[in-house]
């Protein structure tokens, strides 16, 4: 795959998964902290905000596999984003359940 190809996918995924990263803190924030300490309701652009600077502050640097190619990488990368979110998330929604 063309490099510049492979830096739009690359964007776009990050765009993608951010936008659902924000999305899945807006609505943990609103099932457990709004009950629990009566803070305000956070936002799209605010929770989008807030997860960019927590995976700023905690990014691990990942090790290069090298007999992978760009399309491999990308897809590994989306589906761990997606996975672990989507468990994040269903167990959230299971937990405020209970609340």
């Amino acid at each position: 795959m063309p490099t510049i190809l492979c830096l739009i996918l690359g964007c776009s995924i990050v765009g993608l998964l951010s936008l659902y990263d924000g999305f899945i803190l807006m609505k943990c924030w609103a099932w457990f902290i709004i009950p629990t300490f009566g803070l305000p309701v956070l936002s799209m652009p605010a929770a989008i905000g807030i997860c960019l600077i927590v995976a700023f502050l905690t990014h691990q640097k990942e090790t290069e596999d090298s007999h992978k190619s760009d399309e491999e990488k990308l897809i590994d990368k989306l589906s761990y984003g997606l996975s672990t979110n989507t468990v994040l998330f269903a167990i959230a929604w299971v937990v405020h359940l209970f609340l």
